[in-house]
């Protein structure tokens, strides 16, 4: 499925690190009342979960009808 050894590696880490953005960051800052820092730690977090899943299927849709 990937056609390129580092989209599967740049995957893996958007994912994982917008995992661990929602669940340590946020949970944080929810704690120490801080809204606007958590907003912005959750917006990144599924950022990075969005362009990770967005790569997957571009490359996907490369691969299945342009080559």
């Amino acid at each position: 499925m990937f056609s390129l050894d580092y989209l599967s590696y740049l995957f893996v880490i958007l994912i994982i690190t917008g995992l661990l953005i929602i669940t340590m960051d946020a949970k944080a800052y929810k704690k120490e009342g801080k809204k606007k820092e958590k907003k912005f730690s959750l917006f990144l977090g599924w950022m990075n979960i969005g362009l990770g899943v967005a790569i997957v299927v571009a490359n996907w849709v490369y691969d299945t009808w342009f080559w």
